[in-house]
């Protein structure tokens, strides 16, 4: 059975259903068992595998820690992370200048 998502189910709500279950089916734990690690309620669980609801900050920590991964890997955020630590160390030089330059342009 796999995850039905709502229509207008935003780019990483998606990506927090499908990784928060993955991580969740990484470690071999049931959604009670999570519930449990976590302090949560089983339904709790099913409501965020199935975007039925979405969790408080607070909880999607507890989530990420439990699972061993980062709230930026559970919503899709990590990919451009993982890019930037791939590069050779020119290329790193070369986007955190233009990152301080950017900056340096929105605080003018």
């Amino acid at each position: 059975m796999g995850i039905k998502l709502k229509d207008k189910t935003s780019k990483y709500d998606k990506m927090w259903l499908v990784n928060l279950q993955k991580c969740r089916e990484e470690k071999k734990f049931t959604q009670i068992k999570l519930a449990m690690l976590t302090e949560i309620s089983q339904q709790s669980v099913t409501y965020y595998e199935t975007g039925a609801r979405t969790p408080s900050l607070e909880v999607a920590a507890r989530l990420a820690k439990v699972l061993g991964t980062t709230i930026d890997y559970l919503i899709g955020h990590d990919d451009i992370i993982d890019k930037y630590h791939q590069l050779n160390s020119d290329d790193k030089d070369t986007i955190d200048r233009m990152i301080l330059s950017l900056n340096n342009k929105s605080t003018k």
